[in-house]
């Protein structure tokens, strides 16, 4: 089988070229979303620093002009490898997030290719293919109006009742996070970091867009973060549990930045402080907003981020520690860009806001309600606490559509061999693998 390969590093050192500006206009009026910006956003180690993976860092690697010519050059590359190729289909990873895959993605939707992309559906360990990178799964939404217009009870129906009513919303993937300091692979990696500098210095590998800096993210991820943690902890006021207990308030689950979930889901709300501020002013006076770290962002934000958000009169922060649910049980109302923790919520009967594109946006506004514009959040919020229902058929008819156009993969646990995330009970890999080859047929 003859193979072709198109590796997006090779692609970065054109950076030092002079990009041509009416090329990229043209470029634009066939590609363009309406622009091309999306591409670049979409990709954290282009558009923010070489160590955002693992730490605030916001000044960009490339200045405006290397990221045009790294668009051009992109789009020249992929255009013609497209070309060559001839492709029936694309297949994307996750949610493109590189601008390569990003670019993929635009050139296969202009030319009429079929393009398909892999995604969590974070209903337990169950992954789906779509053809938008949104994760609105506009195939699911079809088959969510046929068991609402239909109600008739299948296989799907009966395990979506069985997770509605045990709410089993951890799902395949998910971080687990320990308040414990982890003292042991702390030690380990002090002793270890003069060794993986080396390495790096050495090979010369920290010279491209993947590799480049990644001894100073195993650094900052493994020895700096956990201690900055502490620190944060101890240096900036956090509310308990039971003193939240004792007001009204909104909650509000910070995302990882960058991520996803803001890159390309809320790609408006990329600023939380901003969105932050424009909330806690949305919601009754007596109230307070409270917010909440994600697991993952644990250690990568600066102190000042912190500082900034307690500057906002009715804003409280939580240690990130506390698990999600407890502070779901007492909140009035949730508010998320596109996270999962949205979807927790909604099992607990609890109104949600979301500003960004999310699978459950698809339930009744008496649920959940999508805000489009900030102007009229404060009115949003009025309308969906006072005209609050929770419709229990409408969840179970949805988790059963995403069920039935899903296969069972542990997808983060057991493919991609990442650490510390929750596995979910389920078949071997050798048959959930099988199970998902006769899937991807299904789409391609």
């Amino acid at each position: 089988m003859d193979v072709e390969f198109l590796k997006g590093w090779e692609i970065v050192p054109a950076t030092d070229e002079k990009p041509d500006y009416d090329f990229l206009r043209t470029l634009e009026r066939e590609f363009g979303e309406p622009f091309l910006w999306n591409a670049l956003i979409a990709d954290r180690r282009v558009y923010n620093g070489v160590l955002t993976k693992y730490k605030q860092d916001y000044k960009s690697r490339f200045t405006h002009d290397e990221m045009l010519s790294l668009l051009q050059k992109s789009f020249e590359s992929i255009t013609k490898f497209v070309e060559n190729i001839k492709p029936d289909v694309v297949i994307g990873g996750f949610t493109p997030v590189t601008f390569g895959e990003y670019i993929f993605y635009l050139c296969a939707k202009a030319k009429g290719i079929n393009y398909i992309n892999l995604n969590p559906t974070k209903i337990l360990n169950y992954v789906t293919f779509s053809q938008e990178i949104f994760r609105q799964f506009p195939h699911i939404a079809k088959d969510y109006k046929k068991y609402l217009e239909l109600n008739e009870r299948d296989i799907f129906w009966e395990k979506a009742e069985d997770y509605v009513e045990n709410k089993f919303d951890k799902y395949e993937g998910v971080i687990v996070s320990s308040p414990k300091f982890p003292w042991q692979r702390w030690l380990v990696s002090v002793l270890k970091w003069p060794f993986v500098a080396a390495k790096y210095y050495l090979i010369k590998d920290y010279l491209d867009n993947v590799a480049r800096g990644r001894h100073w993210g195993y650094f900052f991820k493994d020895i700096y973060n956990p201690v900055k943690d502490k620190a944060v902890l101890k240096l900036i006021p956090h509310w308990s549990l039971e003193k939240c207990k004792q007001r009204e308030y909104a909650f509000y689950p910070l995302h990882v930045e960058p991520e996803i979930a803001l890159s390309i889901f809320g790609r408006e709300y990329l600023n939380q402080i901003e969105l932050i501020r424009n909330i806690a002013s949305s919601i009754p006076v007596t109230w307070k907003l409270v917010v909440k770290d994600h697991p993952a962002g644990v250690g990568r934000r600066n102190i000042r981020y912190y500082r900034k958000l307690l500057e906002i009169p009715n804003v409280v922060l939580v240690n990130h520690y506390i698990d999600s649910k407890d502070l779901l049980k007492d909140a009035k109302i949730i508010f998320t860009v596109s996270g999962f923790c949205g979807f927790e919520a909604i099992l607990r009967n609890k109104p949600v806001i979301t500003f960004g594109r999310t699978f459950y946006n698809a339930l009744p506004d008496c649920m959940v309600q999508n805000v489009q514009s900030l102007q009229e959040l404060p009115q949003a919020v009025e309308k969906l606490l006072e005209d609050y229902q929770y419709r229990e058929k409408e969840i179970i008819c949805l988790v059963a559509a995403i069920i039935k156009n899903s296969t069972p993969l542990n997808l983060y646990a057991d493919v991609l061999k990442k650490k510390g995330r929750i596995t979910v009970e389920s078949d071997t890999l050798i048959k959930q693998k099988d199970e998902f080859i006769n899937f991807l047929f299904k789409w391609v």
